[in-house]
């Protein structure tokens, strides 16, 4: 599997670090759908590859194969291979750290290691589906933040106004035909968090919609 953002946002970081103005119509296109699909099929690919049982015997054996799909993510991910006993892995405690806030904290963790042990809910499988959408999530946010924050300098307001006035033209007029929108200069004052929001808000409705 190949990680998707490393090459074509690293591309255009470096044309942008050599002085180089990317366009706006260019940053949006970084934010579209292509990339955010790659993102989508690299974790889904990376969930497929891994072995998971149906149910697990006990909370031992919760804990063995939540550790193990983390090693999974971050051998794919970072290049990182743990050769040491779980117990002694420096990435023991981060591994359940993740789990417990993307499930919904510590009772949220509690239910899914019991429904993993009866098989309920999907059992193992789709504490790791959970997972591995909570992945996924994560990593769109970074993603977006690396093209916004990178690409833009924050105090430049005249290229925020610019790339909202694109924004708007591009998308307006076909998801809310004759309808008064915000204008240019709202957006652009919280930008990122703006486009953070609504490019998620795409990307989920097109995932829903499409076959």
């Amino acid at each position: 599997m190949a990680w998707p953002y490393a090459t074509e946002l690293g591309l255009v970081r470096q044309r942008h670090q050599q002085g180089e103005l990317i366009s706006h119509r260019e940053i949006i296109g970084l934010l579209g759908p292509r990339h955010l699909d790659a993102i989508d099929l690299f974790f889904r690919q990376l969930r497929e590859s891994f072995a998971c049982p149906v149910q697990v015997r006990d909370h031992d054996g919760f804990r063995t194969v939540i550790f193990g799909y983390w090693m999974h993510y971050l051998s794919a991910v970072f290049g990182i291979r743990e050769h040491g006993g779980m117990a002694s892995s420096p990435y023991y405690n981060q591994a359940f750290a993740f789990v417990e806030k993307y499930l919904g904290g510590y009772h949220a963790a509690l239910a899914a290691e019991r429904n993993a042990i009866a098989g309920r809910e999907g059992g193992m499988i789709g504490v790791l589906d959970a997972v591995t959408e909570a992945l996924i999530k994560d990593h769109t946010q970074l993603y977006m933040r690396s093209v916004l924050f990178d690409l833009i300098n924050p105090s430049d307001y005249d290229r925020r106004l610019r790339l909202a006035e694109e924004l708007l033209a591009q998308y307006g007029p076909a998801l809310f035909a004759g309808e008064a929108l915000l204008p240019a200069w709202a957006i652009a004052a919280n930008l990122e968090e703006f486009i953070t929001a609504f490019v998620q808000q795409l990307h989920a409705i097109r995932r829903h919609w499409r076959q």
